[in-house]
C-alpha cells in the first residue's frame, strides 16, 4: 500500500545581489507554493569544516547539529518556513524532500545536515531526502524496449591502485536480485578503458539490449583546488586513466542508460565553477534520470552494517528512497560515525516524487543464483520469467525493486579514494531514490524535465504560444501557428527596437518561438487559463500571450491573451492573472480568402505597437519603478484602437494601480472609473474604485468618531459585495480581495466608534484573507495575507488597550502574533520596517527590553532597505515621516522610560509624555502613533499600494 506524500521541491536560485539567493519551494502534490530569500551567514570556514567532518569524521554533535540549525534557518525563512510547517506537522501525508539548485557552488554544501531544531531533527534521518539541478535545455533519455533489466557491472584496476574486488561486488548484486520475477542480466566488464565500455554499450545498443544500470567499480578522485571530481578508470595499458564529468556523460549520452551507480568517492562533489561540470551536472544534463554518489569516504566495517539495513528494507518492500532513509537512521545510531555518516550518501534525480512499491505478497524459496556475465564474447542468459507478458503492475514493482536494489548496494562497497598518487580510505555509497514514472512498459522511464528548470533566462521572460483553433477546428491550426509567429517576430523587433531607443534597465527574453510552446487549449475559458499558467511555469515564462483564432464562413476572429505570473509581482501577487491583449477579425474565411488574410493579419501585427508599450509598462511595474511603467501604459493606452474597449480598460486598470503606488488616489479613481465605463463588469475595476473612495475618507477622517463619513464607508462595503457578483478570473481571486478590503473598512467603522460589532466583522473578513492564503499557498495572496495580518496586530493591539489603567495581556499576545506573522509573510520593507516597530512597542509592554531593541533593529535594517529602493517619491516622504514620528516620538522615549525604571510590564505612564492610564482607546491611538489613519491602518495602505 502506497503511503500518500507530500514532496516539497526546494529550488535555490542563483545570487540575486548582496548575498541574497531567491528560494522557491513547492508541494509537488497540491501545487502549493511559497517564496523567500536565503542570506547563507555560514563562512567558507564553517563550510569548510563541515565537509572536513565528512571526511574525517571528527565533529562532536552539538557542532553539527548547530551548522545544520544555522543551515537549516537561512533556508527556511518567511512564508517558505511556513509552508514547510504545514507540511512536516500534516498528519496524513509523510514529507519527502527534494532540493534542486542553480548555482553549482552551492551543491558543496552538504544540505543532507540540515537540522530543525525546533523539532530537533536532522531532515535526512526523518524523510526522504535527495536532489536536483537546475539544468537548461537538459536532453531526455530515450525508453528503453521491454525485457528483463540489464546491468553493466564495469571496473578499472589501474596500475598502483589498490585491487577492487569487482567480481565479488558483481556476485553481491546478482544475489541480492536473485528474487526478482521479471528477469535481470548482469553483465562484468573487467579492466574497464573508455573505449571497452563504449564498445560494450554501443554493442547493446545496436543489438536492441541496451543496459539499464551502469555499475561504476573505481577509483574516484577530487581536485583539492578546485573541487571537480574524476574517475580513474584504465588505459589500453593497464595504467590510470583521469576521466572527466564531460567525457564520461559524452560516452554514455542517448544511449538508454536510466542509473549511473558511481562506486567511487568524491563522485558526487560538485566544481566551483561551470567550467568543469560535476558528475551530477554532466549525467543529469545529457538525460541519465538518476546519480548515486557520495560526499566523502566511511569505514569498512560502517559499510557492513549500512549494507544489512539496506537490503533488508529492500526486501521488505520498502522503496529505494525509504531504503535510503532507514541506513541513514542506522547510520546515525550504531555507526562509529553517527554524527555526519548520514550525509554521506547522495542521490541526485530528475523527477520527483519517487514511487513506492508494495512489498510482494511471498516471497519465492530458495531461489536459483543469478549468474554473471562476462560482457565479451559470450551471450548474457537470462534468469527469471522470460514471458512476454508484460502488465506494468508487476513490472513496475519488478524494476523499482531492482534499480533501489542495486543502487542501494552501494553502502556495501569498501572504496577508496585516493588521488592517483596515493592509497585510499574505505568508503561507501548509499542509497538511491526510486524515480520511475509508471509508463505501459516495463522499463525505466524518463519522467519529465524537473522543475524549476528555466526555458526562458532574462529580466522580464516573454512567450507566444500558438494560437488555437476554437472548437478544435484542425484546418485552422495552421493559420493560427502562422499568425502566432508573425506576432511574435514583430513584437520581439519592437521590443529590441523599443528597449535600445529608451535605455531600458532590464533585459527582455522571447528566446522560445510559438512552435516551441506550443498551442494553450481547453474546452473552456477557464481550462484555457488553467493551461495557460501551467505552461507559463514550465517554461519559466512571466507572461505568456495565448489565443483562439475563430474561423467561419462570412467572419474570421482572432481572440488574444495574456497571462501575467505572479513571479515577478513581488508587491503585486494579485495582479496576477489572464487579461485581454487584442481582439482583431476581419469579414471573410481567412482559410480561403487572400483579402481576408492579409486583413487578419495587418490589423494583428497593427496591434503589435500597443502590445509592446503596454509590455514595456508591466515590465516597469513589475520591477516597482511606477513612474516608467505610468509613461509607458499611458502610451499604450493611446495606441490602442478606440473600438478594443476590453482592452482599453486592462490598461486603464493597470494605470490605477500604478497612479495608487505613486499616491496619486485622484488619478487611480479616474483610470478605474475609465475601465469601468469601459467594461461595465469589470471586477477588478470596482473594487480599485471602492477601495479609492473608502481610502479618501480615511485619509480625510483619520477614521476618528464623529469625523468619519461612516455612509462613504457603507457605499465602499457595497461596493465590494456587487464585485463578488461579477463574472471574473479567478487567478484575480476576488471574494479573497473584499474580504480584505472588507476587513479594513469595518476596522476603520470600528476606530470611528460605530459599533462595537465591527471588531467582530473586521476579525472575521481578515481572518479568511489569511486561511485563504494557507489553505492554498498561492504566492497572488501572500501579500494580501501580510496585509490581513497586521491589520489582525492592529486589531488585538488597540483592544488591548480598550480599558483605561490596564493592558489585556490575551489581546496583547494575539497583536504580537498577528505582527510576527506580517512580518513573516510581507515582502515590502517599508511595511517591514513599520511591523517591526509594532513588535518593539508590544516588547516594551511586555517588559521585555532586549527584544524590543532587537525589532528596533530589524526596523531600522528595513526602513534603510526602503530607503534604498526610493527616497525621492511622495510616498517615500510620507512612509519616512510616519515611521520617524512612531519611532522617535513614541517608542523610543517609551523604551527608555520603562528600561530605565521598576515599571512592570502593565504600566502605561509616561509615553511621550503622556499618562495613557487617563485616555480613551481613540485617544491612546492619537498619542501612540499620531492618528490610525497615518499608521497601519491608514497611509500604509495608500503608499504601499494596495491594487484590486
Amino acid at each position: 500500500m502506497q503511503s500518500q506524500r507530500n514532496s516539497l521541491e526546494i529550488y535555490i536560485d542563483r545570487l540575486a545581489g548582496d548575498g541574497v539567493y531567491p528560494v522557491t519551494v513547492r508541494v509537488l502534490e497540491t501545487n502549493q507554493s511559497a517564496r523567500s530569500s536565503m542570506v547563507l551567514t555560514l563562512s567558507s570556514v564553517e563550510l569548510a569544516d563541515a565537509q572536513r567532518w565528512l571526511a574525517e569524521g571528527d565533529a562532536d554533535m552539538p557542532a553539527v547539529q548547530d551548522f545544520g540549525a544555522r543551515l537549516f534557518d537561512a533556508l527556511f525563512v518567511g512564508p517558505v518556513r511556513l509552508l514547510y510547517d504545514q507540511l512536516v506537522g500534516d498528519p496524513d501525508r509523510s514529507p519527502a524532500f527534494w532540493l534542486l539548485v542553480g548555482d553549482p557552488g552551492l551543491a558543496q554544501i552538504p544540505w543532507e545536515l540540515l537540522y530543525d531544531s525546533r523539532r530537533q531533527s536532522f531532515l535526512a534521518l526523518v524523510a526522504p531526502f535527495v536532489r536536483g539541478l537546475a539544468i537548461e535545455n537538459p536532453a531526455r533519455s530515450q525508453p528503453v524496449d521491454a525485457g528483463p533489466l540489464r546491468v553493466l557491472v564495469a571496473s578499472a584496476f589501474p596500475a598502483g591502485l589498490e585491487n577492487l574486488e569487482a567480481n565479488d561486488e558483481a556476485q553481491r548484486i546478482a544475489s541480492a536480485l536473485r528474487q526478482t520475477p521479471d528477469g535481470v542480466q548482469i553483465i562484468e566488464l573487467a579492466h574497464a578503458t573508455l573505449s571497452r565500455l563504449q564498445n560494450a554499450l554501443r554493442e547493446a545498443e545496436l543489438g536492441n539490449t541496451p543496459y539499464h544500470v551502469l555499475h561504476l567499480i573505481a577509483h574516484g578522485y577530487a581536485d583539492s583546488a578546485t573541487g571537480a571530481s574524476a574517475v580513474i578508470l584504465e588505459d589500453e595499458h593497464g595504467e590510470a586513466d583521469v576521466v572527466q564529468p564531460a567525457t564520461f556523460a559524452a560516452l554514455l549520452s542517448g544511449l538508454g542508460i536510466q542509473l549511473v551507480f558511481l562506486n567511487a568517492c568524491s563522485s558526487a562533489s560538485m566544481p566551483a565553477s561551470n567550467l568543469a561540470p560535476g558528475f551530477a551536472q554532466a549525467l543529469l544534463g545529457v538525460g541519465i534520470p538518476i546519480l548515486v554518489g557520495m560526499q566523502a569516504p566511511v569505514s569498512a566495517s560502517d559499510a557492513m552494517l549500512f549494507t544489512a539495513e539496506l537490503y533488508g528494507s529492500l526486501a521488505d518492500g520498502r522503496s529505494v528512497d525509504g531504503a535510503l532513509l532507514d541506513v541513514r537512521r542506522v547510520a546515525q545510531q550504531r555507526s562509529a560515525d553517527g554524527r555526519t555518516a548520514p550525509a554521506i550518501p547522495v542521490c541526485y534525480t530528475r523527477n520527483m516524487p519517487a514511487r513506492l512499491v508494495d512489498a510482494p505478497a511471498s516471497k519465492p524459496a530458495a531461489p536459483a543464483p543469478v549468474p554473471v556475465q562476462p560482457a565479451a564474447p559470450s551471450t548474457p542468459t537470462t534468469t527469471g520469467k522470460r514471458g512476454l507478458r508484460r502488465l506494468w503492475g508487476l513490472a513496475a514493482a519488478t524494476v523499482a525493486l531492482v534499480v533501489g536494489i542495486i543502487s542501494g548496494y552501494v553502502s556495501m562497497r569498501d572504496f577508496f579514494c585516493v588521488p592517483p598518487v596515493r592509497g585510499g580510505l574505505p568508503t561507501i555509497l548509499g542509497g538511491v531514490c526510486d524515480a520511475i514514472a509508471p509508463q505501459e512498459e516495463p522499463v525505466v522511464v524518463v519522467a519529465p524535465t524537473a522543475t524549476p528548470q528555466p526555458r526562458l533566462t532574462g529580466d522580464f521572460k516573454i512567450a507566444v504560444a500558438e494560437f488555437a483553433p476554437a472548437g478544435g477546428a484542425s484546418d485552422a491550426g495552421a493559420k493560427g501557428s502562422e499568425l502566432a509567429q508573425q506576432l511574435y517576430d514583430q513584437l520581439r523587433d519592437d521590443l529590441d527596437a523599443m528597449a535600445s531607443a529608451a535605455s531600458v534597465p532590464f533585459s527582455i527574453d522571447m528566446g522560445l518561438a510559438p512552435q516551441e510552446v506550443g498551442r494553450i487549449e481547453g474546452n473552456s475559458y477557464q481550462a484555457q487559463v488553467d493551461n495557460a499558467v501551467r505552461r507559463a511555469r514550465e517554461i519559466n515564462a512571466d507572461l505568456l500571450i495565448f489565443g483562439n483564432l475563430d474561423v467561419s464562413p462570412d467572419k474570421t476572429v482572432l481572440d488574444a491573451y495574456f497571462y501575467q505570473a505572479p513571479t515577478q509581482l513581488h508587491t503585486a501577487e494579485e495582479m496576477a492573472g489572464a487579461y485581454p491583449l487584442a481582439h482583431v477579425e476581419s469579414p471573410g474565411n481567412v482559410l480561403d480568402n487572400m483579402v481576408t488574410s492579409s486583413e487578419l493579419r495587418s490589423k494583428l501585427l497593427a496591434s503589435a505597437d500597443g502590445m509592446g508599450r503596454f509590455l514595456f509598462g508591466l515590465g516597469f511595474f513589475n520591477r516597482q519603478q511606477f513612474n516608467e511603467a505610468a509613461r509607458w501604459l499611458a502610451e499604450a493606452e493611446q495606441s490602442i484602437p478606440h473600438e478594443s474597449r476590453n482592452q482599453r480598460a486592462v490598461v486603464e486598470l493597470f494605470l490605477g494601480s500604478t497612479a495608487a503606488q505613486l499616491g496619486d488616489l485622484p488619478l487611480a479613481h479616474q483610470s478605474y472609473q475609465t475601465a469601468l465605463e469601459l467594461d461595465p463588469r469589470f471586477a477588478r475595476a470596482l473594487l480599485g474604485r471602492g477601495q479609492i473612495d473608502f481610502l479618501l475618507e480615511r485619509i480625510a477622517s483619520g477614521c476618528a468618531p464623529g469625523a468619519t463619513d461612516v455612509a462613504v464607508i457603507q457605499q465602499a462595503l457595497e461596493a465590494y459585495q456587487k464585485a463578488l457578483g461579477l463574472t471574473a478570473d479567478p487567478q484575480a481571486a476576488i471574494p479573497t480581495k473584499v474580504n480584505f478590503y472588507a476587513g479594513t473598512a469595518y476596522l476603520c467603522l470600528a476606530f470611528a466608534g460605530a459599533g462595537d460589532e465591527n471588531w467582530e466583522l473586521a476579525q472575521e473578513h481578515l481572518e479568511a484573507v489569511v486561511a485563504d492564503y494557507e489553505a492554498t499557498g498561492n504566492d497572488r495572496l501572500q501579500y494580501l495575507a501580510a496585509q490581513a495580518q497586521a491589520r489582525l496586530g492592529a486589531r488585538a493591539l488597540s483592544l488591548a488597550l480598550k480599558d483605561a489603567g490596564a493592558i489585556d495581556e490575551v489581546m496583547l499576545a494575539a497583536a504580537e502574533d498577528a505582527f510576527d506573522q506580517a512580518v513573516m509573510l510581507g515582502r515590502m520593507p517599508g511595511e517591514t520596517a513599520l511591523n517591526e516597530l509594532w513588535l518593539a512597542l508590544i516588547q516594551v509592554f511586555q517588559g521585555r527590553c532586549q527584544a524590543a531593541q532587537t525589532h528596533l533593529q530589524a526596523a531600522e535594517e528595513a526602513f534603510a532597505q526602503r530607503t534604498a529602493l526610493d527616497s525621492a517619491s511622495a510616498a517615500y516622504a510620507d512612509f519616512a515621516a510616519q515611521y520617524r514620528r512612531l519611532r522617535d516620538e513614541r517608542i523610543q522615549p517609551l523604551l527608555a522610560n520603562k528600561c530605565a525604571s521598576s515599571r512592570g510590564p502593565g504600566d502605561l505612564v509616561a509615553f511621550g509624555g503622556e499618562d495613557l492610564r487617563r485616555l480613551s482607546m481613540a485617544q491612546r491611538w492619537i498619542i501612540m502613533a499620531g492618528n490610525p489613519a497615518t499608521t497601519d491602518l491608514g497611509a500604509r495602505i495608500v503608499r504601499s499600494g494596495n491594487r484590486p
